[in-house]
């Protein structure tokens, strides 16, 4: 750009040089006094004088040409390549059309482009709509071209002709970086409009720009934190111009160009007598130029060269739809966000904070570029969160914020972070690879069983620390940390899709849970952010419980009926969200005139990488947990499997301390294990695990392997049926694998007669059940596998009882209820591959765990 006009500045110098030198030999040499040889002289002069402007034009015209090209390449002409660039920053300068340069020296034509100061020092008004338009038109075209897509607004009003004379933009309207989604045409909304685009300069005059000379200074020096363009058209003033609207356009054009608001008005003819609306109209023209005549670099510098200004030729209607369409598709990919998280991070606010009043953080700003601080635990503030957002709402992206931003403002040392994910195990793996070290657990993939256990030592903490505080005679975290100026963290547990915990049995406890955190939470320091995409399936009184005690709500877009229900009734204002990256911040326990529109900022993975590293950087030494529920536990060594009692160590407990799952076979009524599941592999699996255990097992004498699944190897070896017509010693574990066809062990139908067969296998039947009744008496236990437990549970349902212990693998919810003999209305989820669930239907006891990796 420098270039451009230097060379501009040194064209203009030639010809003013040369100017002085005919000017010089004029005087030399009067024309009406000249003798012959005067006259060859003062000629002579003159051709060499114009001979040099001619050889130094020529080279300069050269290089302008040069320069014009490479401009071109920045900002094109429009009828030869009308296509979108992707900016991060606005530019400094704006190809707007071009100059006919005019010189009495210059014979062809020559034109360079229109260069403007950008964003516009004025405001623009003309009187002539069919001409003016096309340069509204070339200026849109390239504003749109030229601007970050996520920082460009455009209001339109069009009163003239009802949105008729700005159709041409029409395919981008409905974009939702275009917040105006309609061209106005009523008092009414144009009132509505040019307030809030009104008070969002008053704002930026007041707040933002406060230290700074204009919006172009202010995103000079704040490169990441672009305040945004705004872009004003008016067609057809001052129709539908209310008393107010008049006032906001007189002020948005004395104040709007320092601000970033660049506007275009034309004006129609204004009755006489009407001294407000001379008095708006002397306004604008005070503080306008009119679109021809409006300022380029250069105008006041250049002394000979003289412009004229002349249209660009206009792409054609294909191209400019094919353009818009750019628009759409690229907003559509990765233009969804009005900024990014590091617009927020600050080095000298790097582990700064302290969490000793509460927590703050910005997440977001309004719609006047104020940023909005995210706070809980203050005095006069809420103590728990609740997020919501429908399935692309950007909920993730909201949840990732709060994380990244927590670990840039505070230390590990002021706040501690456990991280539960129910959204399979996306959303939170990416914090363990760099580890993120504030967060003391990181569960992804986590079942119920593992969130139960965790709130259970959660509750515990609390309870430790109400000893610390009764010790230090201190009532609550705040009055801790300033008398004692002993370091304890602020606990945030966050828990996203957090309504999967009251699906399950475990629903109650887990409530009470959470009503006792979130009641007392606040005392010891500990708080919830909970985050769903939806409140429906959970129990109606569960919601009201909850919500009552969780006065922050931040909701993305969703439904009308889920806005209601999430906020409050009559609230929806979540449903009249546009999508990513707008939310509403409630602070008031969802009441609407809590409500604050918020823009996210977008997280992206290479911000969160690069904040990651920088903390891992610091080295701080810390215990992480990082609990997967995907990933199965080692097989521990052969020491582990040795027992002097009858039992089975299959694996490890989905719960926050993860034991090893231990199956003890006591010495009582029912001490026998039924196991069903639809794998063969994983059964298997489960065989050879069984194995290894009885192997290193010192207190059993015999063990007897029925096979009748030949598909299934194991190296136990192999007994029949017709164990049970001899005495079965004391300490004898019996495996039958399976029993779906062994009918000789079903109880046998009585018809009025009988034969030798069947008095025989009613023996054995006898025998067989004989023992599951009283074997345990003398340490004789059973582990029973049934391939298909529906088809044949009516068959052996006399035996049933007799199982106590029940092992399922690989089933789906409905047989996992009828065969761990659960309630009905229990939601339970089905079992994955390398995972069981275990029952003691006596104590109604549950047991989630995963099988110990296979060799």
């Amino acid at each position: 750009m420098e270039k451009y006009l230097s060379i501009l500045k040194d064209i203009d110098y030639t010809l003013q040089r040369y100017a002085e030198s005919i000017e010089i030999i004029e005087k030399d040499y009067p024309h009406e006094e000249l003798r012959s040889i005067d006259f060859n002289t003062r000629k002579t002069r003159i051709s060499k004088e114009y001979n040099q402007l001619k050889s130094s034009l020529q080279q300069l015209f050269i290089k302008l040409d040069d320069e014009i090209k490479r401009l071109r390449v920045e900002q094109p002409y429009f009828d030869k390549a009308l296509y979108l660039q992707k900016r991060e920053i606005f530019p400094k300068y704006c190809i707007f059309g071009r100059l006919k340069v005019i010189h009495e020296m210059l014979q062809d034509n020559v034109y360079i482009p229109r260069v403007i100061q950008f964003p516009l020092q004025k405001a623009l008004y003309s009187y002539d709509e069919e001409k003016s338009l096309i340069f509204i038109y070339q200026y849109l075209l390239r504003v749109l071209q030229i601007s970050p897509l996520n920082k460009l607004d455009f209001l339109l009003i069009d009163t003239k002709s009802l949105g008729h004379s700005l159709n041409f933009i029409r395919p981008i309207l409905n974009n939702k970086f275009i917040y105006k989604q309609r061209i106005l045409t009523y008092a009414d909304e144009i009132e509505e409009a040019l307030k809030e685009l009104s008070d969002y300069m008053e704002n930026l005059l007041q707040k933002q720009l406060s230290g700074f000379s204009n919006w172009q200074d202010y995103n000079d020096k704040n490169k990441n934190n672009q305040l945004p363009l705004k872009v004003l058209v008016i067609n057809g003033f001052p129709e539908q111009f209310s008393i107010n609207a008049l006032l906001y356009i007189s002020r948005l054009v004395k104040f709007g160009a320092m601000t970033g608001i660049n506007i275009f008005i034309l004006i129609d003819n204004i009755e006489k007598n009407n001294n407000r609306l001379e008095k708006v109209k002397d306004i604008i023209l005070d503080n306008s130029y009119n679109i021809e005549n409006m300022k380029y670099f250069l105008e006041d510098e250049l002394k000979e060269l003289q412009f004229q200004n002349t249209l660009e030729a206009l792409p054609q209607p294909k191209d400019i739809k094919r353009f818009l369409e750019q628009i759409n598709k690229a907003y559509l990919k990765d233009s969804t966000i009005k900024g990014e998280i590091d617009n927020f991070w600050e080095e000298d606010k790097f582990w700064k904070q302290s969490s000793t009043e509460g927590i703050s953080i910005p997440i977001g700003w309004d719609i006047n570029e104020n940023i909005i601080n995210f706070e809980i635990g203050f005095e006069y503030s809420e103590h728990h969160t609740l997020i919501g957002g429908r399935s692309g709402s950007g909920k993730s992206n909201l949840v990732n914020v709060i994380i990244q931003n927590l670990a840039f403002f505070y230390s590990p040392d002021e706040i501690e972070l456990f991280l539960l994910d129910y959204k399979e195990g996306v959303e939170f793996n990416s914090y363990t690879n760099p580890i993120l070290t504030h967060a003391s657990l990181i569960a992804i993939n986590s079942n119920v069983s593992y969130g139960l256990s965790f709130l259970e030592y959660i509750l515990k903490e609390k309870d430790r620390r109400s000893e610390l505080f009764k010790e230090s005679q201190t009532k609550d975290f705040k009055e801790y940390r300033i008398k004692t100026d002993k370091n304890l963290t602020r606990i945030i547990i966050i828990i996203d899709e957090f309504q999967t915990l009251f699906t399950t049995k475990e629903r109650i406890r887990i409530e009470q849970i959470f009503v006792e955190l979130l009641r007392k939470g606040r005392s010891f320091g500990i708080h919830l952010i909970l985050s769903t995409q939806t409140l429906s399936g959970v129990d109606v009184g569960s919601i009201s419980q909850l919500k009552s005690q969780i006065g922050n709500r931040i909701a993305l877009a969703m439904g009308e009926d889920e806005s209601s229900t999430f906020l409050s009734m009559s609230n929806d204002a979540a449903a009249k969200l546009k999508g990513k990256p707008e939310a509403i911040y409630n602070n008031r326990a969802g009441n609407i005139e809590g409500n604050r529109k918020v823009f996210i900022p977008y997280a992206s993975r290479e911000k969160m990488i690069k904040l990651l590293n920088k903390i891992a950087a610091k080295e701080v030494n810390k215990n992480i947990k990082i609990y997967n529920g995907e990933i199965l536990p080692e097989l521990p060594n052969q020491q582990k499997f040795i027992s002097n009692n009858i039992r089975l160590l299959l694996g490890k407990e989905q719960n926050f301390k993860e034991n090893y799952f231990i199956l003890h076979f006591h010495k009582e009524y029912g001490s026998n294990l039924l196991i069903t599941g639809k794998n063969k592999s994983e059964k298997q699996h489960i065989l050879n695990l069984i194995t290894l255990n009885l192997r290193a097992n010192q207190s059993i004498s015999n063990i007897y392997y029925i096979n009748n699944d030949f598909d299934i190897k194991s190296d136990l070896k192999k007994s029949s049926i017709e164990i049970f017509q001899s005495e079965i010693e004391d300490k004898s574990l019996i495996i039958i694998d399976s029993i779906d066809t062994l009918t000789q062990l079903y109880p046998s139908p009585s018809y009025g007669f009988s034969r030798a067969e069947d008095e025989q296998e009613s023996s054995i039947y006898n025998k067989f059940k004989e023992l599951l009744e009283n074997g345990y008496k003398r340490d004789i236990h059973f582990i029973i596998f049934v391939d298909n437990f529906k088809r044949v549970k009516t068959k052996i349902n006399e035996i049933t009882e007799l199982f106590n212990y029940r092992l399922a693998f690989s089933l789906n919810s409905d047989l996992l209820i009828d065969f761990l003999e659960l309630e009905y209305n229990t939601m339970i989820q089905s079992i994955r591959n390398n995972k069981g669930i275990f029952s003691n239907i006596l104590i109604s006891q549950i047991i989630e765990f995963k099988f110990f990796k296979k060799n």
